[in-house]
C-alpha cells in the first residue's frame, strides 16, 4: 500500500514541478526551428514542462540584410512549427536576432562556471 502511494505522490509532484524537456524534445525542437525558411540558427534555447504543458524559448538568428517585419514572419513560422510538435499543449517564444551577432549569452556563462 505503501508503494502505490509512492507512486502517486511521485506522478503527482511530477505534474506540479516545472522540468527541463528532455533531450530528445530538445532536439526536435532544435530540428523543426533550422527547417524553417529564413532561419539560419538558434541558440539560447530554454524549455521547461509544468503540469501538461511545454514552455519553449529560444533566440532565432535569421541573416542581417532581413527587414524588420521579415524577421518576426520568420518568428512566427518557427514558433508554429514548435507548437504543432507538442500539438498545441506549448507556449513558445521566438527572439529575432541578426546571424553572427556577438553578444553576452547565458549559455556561455554557465558554462564557464561549471
Amino acid at each position: 500500500m505503501l508503494w502505490n502511494a509512492r507512486s502517486i505522490a511521485t506522478a503527482a509532484f511530477a505534474q506540479l514541478l516545472d522540468r527541463e524537456l528532455v533531450e530528445p524534445d530538445r532536439q526536435r525542437i532544435r530540428t523543426a526551428v533550422l527547417a524553417c525558411e529564413g532561419v539560419r540558427n538558434i541558440h539560447g534555447l530554454r524549455t521547461r514542462s509544468s503540469g501538461d504543458r511545454g514552455f519553449v524559448e529560444f533566440h532565432l538568428e535569421v541573416g542581417g540584410d532581413r527587414t524588420v517585419d521579415q524577421g518576426h514572419a520568420i518568428a512566427d513560422a518557427a514558433e508554429k512549427a514548435v507548437v504543432a510538435l507538442f500539438k498545441g499543449a506549448a507556449e513558445v517564444t521566438a527572439h529575432v536576432e541578426p546571424t553572427g551577432i556577438n553578444d553576452e549569452r547565458l549559455d556561455d556563462a554557465v558554462r564557464q562556471k561549471g
